[in-house]
């Protein structure tokens, strides 16, 4: 048999003072509803909360009265049915006047039930969560309360794993790491949180000021590179950012270690540096920037350009005069042939043509070996010196 609670004969004993009207005054319902509860106390006085429940709601229903439903959350919250509790509770502070003397009790165990409801919904996962998952987050709850929370983190991390993407879970492992000052681990698993509860989840705000705090934390921990270049003023890039860190002399915070690291200064050629950032310590990186000079390839030969153009000149001419007696030369052959009869003309028809041909083929070789030449020379002179032999 279910004990009752302390103070709940004194609140039957209230109900009496309250609701007992004067037989002869009462309606047939007020009687109705009277008797009802009168049945309902003697069944709570013996433990009997489930029936008492029962006769409570009954009264309630014939006769609505403050007294009624102050009987029921009352009973309900011995027999543990915390929610039909709340509800007749919640009626009663609903609609009692605000002078009423069960107002204050009706509201203190209100708040006590509204506390151990929340107790019960955060004990558990939630639907689709196995009943493996819940042992361990159950586990998990009480040694977190216990302090060990590195035992707690494992018991958590279990259940994740049989129970993924579940909040309360990447909570209650934030929390953990948390206390044991795993600030990586921490901020991962709150930041999975968030990443699973909606923005005005009541735990959210809270959480995303952890977060912040976290990620600071974090930053100030990273190591040190300090950066310097000469001259200073350089702009400092790392990996491919398009925007500068940076000019030097500059200190930044970077993760432990490969990087690469791009300096630029205007009227100097760019410098790139793979350092290996260690943690712990402070790292430091000195950069000397080669000035562009001035002058270009050109420069150095300033004969280049006008030699070239004279020489592709000259070779179209040499093309061209030799293209001309190439020509005679094969109309002089062909004179020689009409005139094969006579022997001397021949013969000296024959001498000019070979002569026209030899100068020709002279005159077109020449031709082209100076073009080639001065085109040569004009790539040359517009060629510009590489800066680098590679870059972002």
């Amino acid at each position: 048999m279910v004990r009752p609670r302390g103070g709940f004969v004194k609140a039957v004993a209230l109900f009496a003072f309250l609701g007992g009207a004067p037989v002869g005054a009462a309606t047939e319902r007020q009687e109705q509803g009277r008797m009802l509860a009168e049945r309902g106390r003697a069944a709570a006085g013996a433990g009997r909360f489930d029936e008492a429940l029962r006769l409570f709601e009954e009264a309630n229903e014939v006769d609505p009265r403050p007294t009624y439903l102050w009987s029921i959350g009352r009973a309900a919250e011995q027999l543990g049915a915390l929610e039909r509790g709340r509800t007749a509770l919640e009626s009663l502070v609903r609609t009692a006047r605000p002078d009423h003397p069960l107002r204050p009790q009706a509201e203190a165990a209100l708040a006590r039930i509204r506390a151990e409801l929340a107790e019960q919904r955060a004990a558990r996962l939630g639907a689709g969560a196995p009943e493996a998952a819940e042992a361990l987050y159950a586990t998990g709850r009480a040694l977190y309360r216990e302090g060990a929370f590195d035992r707690a983190a494992h018991e958590f991390q279990s259940a994740l794993d049989r129970f993924p993407r579940s909040a309360k879970l990447e909570y209650s492992l934030g929390r953990c790491y948390e206390h044991l000052g795993r600030d990586a681990d921490a901020l991962r698993h709150f930041e999975g949180f968030l990443a699973l509860v909606a923005a005005d989840h009541v735990d959210a705000k809270a959480t995303r000021r952890v977060v912040a705090r976290l990620r600071e934390r974090a930053f100030a921990r990273l190591p040190e590179v300090v950066v310097t270049s000469a001259p200073a003023g350089a702009s400092v890039y790392f990996e491919s950012d398009h925007a500068p860190a940076g000019v030097t002399p500059l200190k930044v915070r970077k993760t432990p270690g490969a990087h690469v690291m791009r300096v630029m200064l205007e009227g100097h050629r760019e410098a790139f540096r793979e350092i290996e950032v260690a943690d712990g310590q402070r790292n430091a990186v000195l950069v000397m920037l080669e000035p562009i000079e001035a002058s270009t390839g050109t420069d150095a030969d300033p004969w280049s350009r006008p030699a070239g153009w004279v020489l592709v000149g000259l070779g179209a001419v040499a093309v061209g005069v030799g293209g001309y007696f190439v020509a005679d030369a094969f109309a002089t052959a062909d004179d020689a042939n009409a005139v094969v009869a006579d022997d001397a003309a021949y013969d000296t028809l024959a001498a000019d043509a070979e002569r026209s041909q030899l100068i020709g083929w002279g005159a077109v070789g020449g031709g082209l070996a100076a073009g080639v030449a001065g085109i040569v020379l004009l790539w040359v002179a517009d060629e510009p010196e590489p800066a680098l032999a590679w870059r972002f």
